[in-house]
């Protein structure tokens, strides 16, 4: 029996003797590697962008709301939070920022059509491209100047659809926190083109100070707070975090969720992607084993073929 040195050098020996079916095998592994890591990075590059995006659209990357304000989202269903709580979020590590939200669903009115959209509230002050995408997609007019402004910024689709240009007045329809109809009017100061019919078609933004007035919001309550990250992968333990730490000063009402709980279908399709990225280097890795398989057998075939010696023996004369 061989010992472990002897068996090394025999090995060292083996892989030197046939140049080629070694360049061959070193070629194959380098090849499967290099593959495996352009896979794994461009697919983790590719979903970092889809959440960061999609928490730009949506709530950040981790979101501060009402615990069953995601089964059943409504005006109705608020927490309180304190500037003081917002500005110690934000002040974690790993927290880029936190920004107050007033979402839920509108009625727009004009004198030309009526039409129902997603209403987001907002602190200008407190929102750039980082926080709130949309920014980046205002095709005429300008954001709001303050959160007490009294313009309305519509999707182009949505001002195509209600018969309104810059300037106009729109009169806002909501359900307000104690389930009574309020009506409120803006006049179209921006108009927003992302190219994604859904959001250009049925989005509106509002300064949050009017719209919670309306709605008979607190000073202090929003529908959500919209926490960011520097990297979406800290989300789970900065909610965990959040919820340890000021959990009791939110209220029992309130949860604090990862973006892949407040955005189950993106998950859902990151998850999927994710493992079929896995499948195929899988696939990948079992056929250059294959392939090196069958090279060092189409090199110790001849030797063993032709020999009655052992498979070691067959393997020192390769």
């Amino acid at each position: 029996m061989m010992t472990g040195p002897e068996l090394s050098r025999l090995a060292w020996r083996n892989i030197w003797r046939n140049r080629r079916r070694t360049l061959i095998t070193l070629f194959s592994i380098a090849f499967g590697t290099l593959l495996a890591v352009l896979l794994t990075g461009l697919g983790d590059s590719t979903y970092s962008k889809m959440i960061d995006h999609a928490a730009r659209l949506g709530g950040g990357h981790v979101i501060v709301q009402h615990s069953t304000y995601l089964d059943a989202p409504s005006l109705e269903k608020t927490v309180e939070v304190s500037p003081a709580l917002i500005k110690d979020i934000r002040g974690r590590p790993r927290v880029r920022a936190a920004v107050p939200r007033v979402s839920g669903g509108a009625m727009l009115a004009t004198s030309t059509n009526n039409v129902g959209a997603a209403v987001i509230g907002i602190d200008p002050t407190g929102e750039d491209e980082t926080t709130l995408g949309l920014v980046d997609s205002i095709v005429e007019g300008e954001m709001f100047s303050s959160p007490d402004d009294e313009g309305i910024i519509l999707g182009k689709s949505l001002a195509e659809n209600l018969g309104v240009t810059m300037g106009k007045k729109v009169v806002y329809t909501v359900t307000d926190k104690s389930g009574e109809i309020a009506s409120g009017l803006a006049r179209v100061s921006g108009i927003i083109e992302t190219g994604a019919i859904e959001v250009d078609a049925g989005t509106c933004l509002l300064p949050i100070n009017p719209l919670r007035e309306l709605l008979g919001y607190g000073p202090d309550e929003h529908t959500q707070i919209a926490v960011f990250l520097d990297d979406h992968r800290d989300a789970t333990q900065v909610a965990l975090e959040i919820d340890a730490t000021l959990g009791a000063k939110l209220g029992e009402v309130s949860a604090t969720l990862p973006w892949y709980d407040a955005q189950p279908d993106l998950a859902g399709y990151v998850s999927m992607e994710t493992k079929g990225t896995i499948v195929i280097e899988v696939i990948v890795t079992v056929l250059i084993a294959a392939g090196i398989l069958a090279t060092v057998a189409a090199g110790l075939y001849p030797a063993y073929k032709a020999s009655s010696v052992s498979p070691v023996e067959a393997i020192r004369t390769v």
